[in-house]
């Protein structure tokens, strides 16, 4: 044993019940969610519902997400194109 007590290495596993897994999950998907539309808000980009996805429109964007749990305003970012 460690002088320090168990150490947790990226093995351990917090455990949960499946409803208390669950509900731990959907909390962290709205609060992404809330992230996302906080960020959009700041930027000027509306969201709006389309089909079981999101349709983000701004100035110089019109986007359609699948999920905004994840979405960063990097992501509106243009990617450049690389020579081959």
């Amino acid at each position: 044993m460690h002088p320090l007590g168990e150490i947790p290495n990226r093995f351990t596993q917090i455990r949960l019940t499946g409803s208390s897994y669950k509900k731990q999950i959907k909390m962290n998907i709205e609060k992404q969610r809330e992230t996302a539309r906080a960020l959009c808000n700041e930027a000027g980009i509306e969201i709006h519902p389309y089909g079981n996805a999101w349709w983000l429109l701004g100035h110089g964007i019109s986007r359609v997400i699948v999920e905004l749990a994840g979405f960063s305003l990097s992501d509106l970012h243009r990617y450049q194109p690389s020579p081959r």
